[in-house]
């Protein structure tokens, strides 16, 4: 016979995203994340990123001025007082504007995948008993997603004429 303590030792905590803000991102350092991220970027394709598309959440100074020091630019607005376009050459001024909506184009894009997951593939309400099996259903729907999008795409060509 088994204690009772035993077995609620043995359960992870249950993890739970609903609603717009996922549960695993509260309560979590936002530094850690955004390092780690681009760290694994690194070893990956050994060099830093041009640039680092986040949610707002992640533009904290700290962030902003750990990136700058690795040349890696941050979308979104700067933090503090907009410069005075008086001083400023209206060619550098529409790149700068130009380069701005590219990456909110790629942001979009990104959320835009985390809605259509949500919304189609259930994961607004994901309630599992262990955190493994919460990863593992979020992979799965991921997975599903993006073999529909290549499905898609291989076979589109076929269905034009």
């Amino acid at each position: 016979m088994k204690d009772k303590k035993s077995d609620t030792e043995s359960f992870e905590t249950t993890t739970a995203v609903c609603g717009s803000r996922p549960a695993h991102n509260q309560g979590i350092d936002k530094i850690s994340i955004v390092v780690m991220q681009i760290e694994r970027y690194k070893e990956r394709f050994t060099h830093y990123p041009e640039s680092l598309h986040v949610d707002t959440i992640y533009r904290t100074r700290w962030n902003r001025s750990w990136c700058k020091e690795r040349s890696i630019r941050i979308s979104g607005r700067p933090l503090g007082r907009p410069p005075s376009i008086a001083g400023l050459d209206k060619r550098v001024l529409r790149a700068k504007r130009k380069k701005a909506r590219e990456d909110e184009g790629i942001r979009q894009a990104v959320e835009g995948a985390f809605g259509v997951l949500k919304s189609r593939y259930s994961l607004d309400c994901v309630y599992e008993k262990l955190r493994r099996t919460s990863e593992a259903t979020i992979m799965v729907n991921m997975l599903v997603m993006n073999m529909e999008k290549f499905l898609k795409d291989l076979f589109a060509p076929l269905s034009d004429g």
